[in-house]
């Protein structure tokens, strides 16, 4: 376990703006030598988030990398909250390949690092490997047009970083960016150093090691220090690195990436901004950002070398596979770049950082691998009775999600309806079976509160639902709101009423739907297989749409289908025209906008997060006016937020085509509508079931999209 050192404090810390793709080893780093962070990244991860004063997630793909879009927005609100004046602005990773963006940056704040000129001279291939030969430096065979003979080649993207543009150069593609490497044998070794412009003095060399994917073979795994490197060795790589530091008049810390082999080492290329081995070499007294500040500002480089007790490893985790971030997740004090609860981390994407250190370099990598191994069992762990979210072949990546047992966590709920029975005005009798029967609303008088609890009921324990007042001054002021964090299980393996059950009841057909997570033990629909989930659980509890108690031939029909006895088994219902029945049935409002996504065709496993209401419709004695109230205060006043982890694209087009208007059949109250098809539910637009208006959010670009409209008209006549 990594000890914490004690952080230098100057007498009136100023603030100081970082940005990189993932800036949480600068803003540690700068909380050790004083400075306050405001820290701008694509990732905002939970501990970079403690660490800063302030931390603003970029917006777009990482993919894309950098744009001034969103890096000028999100340093323009960092600086507004700083909390004391700002001494400039420190860059990692993510500049490479558009130095122009530090040229945007330094008309506003003093760049505190190498400039666009030299990030630019030292990332051309034409002008970097041109200047190592005149300084007499080794290197690999380089090349800008892609060779056609002469052994092994390697194609490089420029200003590229992190190892996944690397491909063999029969797989790459010719472009002004692209330029060729011979591929030569050896280990990857790292030089760390810090320049004033015209000096360098060489901190440490660290050991590199890969992650190999099927697209990145060549994809960065981790680093540890101290490199075992003869004496030779070393003072060449330390002679190579002073004489391009001047030539480059590189100021700041930096790091220059060697292939050792048979006792010489090749430069492959210099990284002149702060890197990805910050971790592991600063854990020393004096703190790497502050070595980086007094050379970058002061031109001042260290006069002793810095000393390390312990040899210390790091390594990235990528994501085998598509995961969602566990909301009860618990992360080691020896992991870094922690995900936020519930967030969804993309199959190749880092999870995160794992540290070790310990005596020997041999033993930190063996402990930072076992480490990895225990951070990937506990994800992989998630999958554990539970598979995929859905199969549309689109490509999306598998998501395998922490899904609890859905009538396991109604149980307390259950429970709490019964021990309240009295004060909520429903009534609990047993059946001829043994079956538990909760009335809320066919003898009983039940409420609004009854309905709520059958609502949070149907989503499995996995949401919450709410009675809250909006606008006072419209006609409808009063709303159902619905929220879960895991809306694909909670909406569509449990509240969606898709169990459809019919029995003979002494001569009388009993038909009904079934709703709530009993549906993940005994029914059949197809949905389960694209959700790649199935229930098991001691009991199981089954909400029904009915007028009158469930008979013994449907409690018979779902204990066989669930394989519980009747005894185990608990039936709630209550009618349409009920206060409980309104209640739950327009709480359905978030369920219809996943269901409605479903029939799009939309990846259920992008669906992160989502809220919905809808305005509490008054009850009707009549049935075909209640159900149209109930549906109508959902289709014609519905409001849903979903946020996915698709591009832009994607957004939108489901913001576009999910709400109600988009249905033929629009326009009319459901009970008009109903009528005019004599009763046929299934001649109506199956469009028509979803919200009136929808935002959805890309999590991975920041941008929202809405579409549809809510329709009071429509409202009033309805509920009048």
């Amino acid at each position: 376990m990594l000890t914490l050192l004690p952080r230098s404090s100057p007498a009136k810390p100023a603030s100081l703006l970082i940005a990189a793709i993932s800036a949480r080893a600068l803003a540690a780093s700068a909380i050790r030598a004083g400075p306050k962070p405001l820290v701008a990244d694509f990732f905002a991860d939970a501990d970079t988030r403690a660490l800063a004063h302030a931390c603003r997630k970029l917006k777009g793909d990482i993919g894309r990398g950098m744009r001034w879009q969103s890096l000028g927005p999100a340093l323009e609100a960092l600086a507004e909250a700083a909390p004391s004046p700002i001494l400039g602005l420190v860059y990692g990773s993510g500049f490479e390949d558009r130095p122009h963006l530090l040229t945007r940056i330094a008309e506003r704040w003093p760049v505190l690092g190498n400039d666009a000129a030299t990030i630019e001279r030292i990332k051309a291939p034409e002008s970097f490997f041109a200047a190592l030969d005149r300084l007499g430096i080794a290197h690999p065979l380089t090349a800008t047009e892609r060779p056609t003979r002469g052994g092994s080649w390697l194609a490089k993207r420029q200003g590229g970083a992190g190892g996944s543009h690397i491909v063999p150069s029969r797989l790459g593609r010719d472009g002004r960016d692209v330029y060729y490497q011979r591929r030569v044998k050896g280990r990857p070794v790292s030089a760390l150093f810090v320049a004033d412009g015209s000096g360098a003095r060489v901190l440490g060399f660290s050991e590199q090691w890969t992650a190999p994917s099927k697209r990145s073979r060549w994809r960065y795994g981790g680093a540890v220090q101290p490199a075992t490197l003869a004496m030779g060795v070393a003072r060449q790589m330390a002679s190579a690195v002073k004489r391009a530091a001047e030539a480059f008049k590189i100021k700041g810390l930096a790091s220059a990436d060697f292939m050792v082999s048979e006792g010489h080492a090749l430069l492959l290329e210099i990284n002149p901004r702060p890197g990805a081995t910050l971790d592991v070499f600063d854990a020393g007294a004096t703190p790497l950002l502050r070595l980086h500040l007094d050379a970058a500002i002061k031109r001042k480089l260290p006069r002793a070398d810095l000393k390390f007790d312990d040899a210390v490893a790091s390594s990235i985790v990528y994501a085998p596979k598509g995961f969602v971030v566990p909301a009860d997740m618990i992360w080691p004090a020896w992991t870094a770049d922690r995900p936020k609860s519930s967030e969804w981390i993309d199959k190749n994407r880092p999870i995160c950082t794992v540290l070790a250190r310990a005596e020997t370099k041999a033993r930190a990598k063996r402990l930072v691998e076992a480490r990895i191994r225990k951070v990937l069992a506990r994800f992989k762990s998630l999958s554990r009775g539970r598979r995929t979210v859905n199969k549309q072949g689109d490509g999306s990546p598998t998501r395998q999600m922490d899904w609890p047992s859905v009538n396991t966590k109604v149980e307390p709920l259950v429970q709490a309806l019964l021990d309240e029975a009295g004060a909520l005005r429903v009534e609990v009798s047993r059946g001829t079976l043994g079956e538990c029967r909760i009335d809320c609303g066919v003898r009983a008088v039940g409420g609004l509160e009854a309905g709520r609890r059958i609502a949070e009921i149907c989503l499995g324990g996995l949401g919450r639902v709410a009675l809250e007042v909006t606008n006072t001054e419209t006609s409808w002021p009063f709303v159902i709101t619905v929220h879960t964090s895991q809306p694909v299980l909670a909406c569509l393996g449990s509240q969606y009423a898709g169990w459809s059950l019919s029995v003979d009841d002494n001569g009388q057909k009993y038909n009904v739907l079934g709703s709530g997570p009993a549906r993940a033990i005994g029914s059949s629909e197809k949905l389960f297989e694209e959700l790649g989930y199935r229930d098991k659980a001691s009991s199981a509890t089954l909400v029904l749409e009915a007028d009158r108690a469930p008979p013994a031939a449907l409690v018979e029909l779902v204990a066989k289908a669930c394989k519980l006895p009747p005894n185990r088994l608990t039936f709630i219902y209550a009618p349409t025209s009920s206060l409980a029945g309104t209640v739950q049935i327009a709480a359905r409002c978030l369920e219809v906008a996943l269901h409605k996504a479903h029939e799009l065709h939309f990846p259920l496993n992008h669906i992160i997060d989502g809220i919905a209401t809808a305005p509490l419709p008054p009850p009707a004695p009549d049935f075909i006016a209640a159900m149209g109230r109930t549906n109508d205060a959902i289709i014609y006043g519905g409001r849903a937020l979903l946020f996915v982890s698709g591009g832009a694209k994607e957004a939108k087009a489901l913001a576009e085509n999910l709400p109600s208007l988009k249905s033929k059949d629009y326009g009319k109250p459901f009970a008009d509508i109903f009528t005019a098809v004599k009763g046929d539910f299934y001649a109506i637009d199956r469009m028509l079931f979803s919200p009136a208006m929808v935002t959805v959010t890309s999590l991975k670009t920041g941008e929202s999209f809405e579409g549809g409209r809510i329709d009071t008209a429509v409202l009033s006549r309805s509920f009048s």
